[in-house]
């Protein structure tokens, strides 16, 4: 179902209201692509913070990528 808005938004005449609701649409959609480009450098750069840290078997730490793993992954604490 439709909220008022999008109902409004799609049959609005004021193409200034219009302008300014894409406007702002696209600067939060370039906030999110952003952000999904840090995510993704942070995700990819797990295997090797693991493969350092098999090296020097530190459990604190190893227990610590795990929780960040699943932070990133948008998993929940256990």
């Amino acid at each position: 179902m439709r909220s008022d808005f999008e109902k409004w938004y799609s049959n609005s005449k004021d193409k200034s209201a219009s302008s300014a609701f894409a406007a702002g649409w696209q600067h939060q959609q370039a906030k999110v692509d952003e952000l999904q480009k840090r995510l993704d450098a942070a995700i990819y750069l797990l295997p090797s913070i693991k493969a350092e840290n098999d090296l020097w078997g530190c459990d604190q730490v190893e227990r610590q990528i795990e929780l960040l793993e699943q932070a990133l992954k948008g998993g929940g604490d256990e």
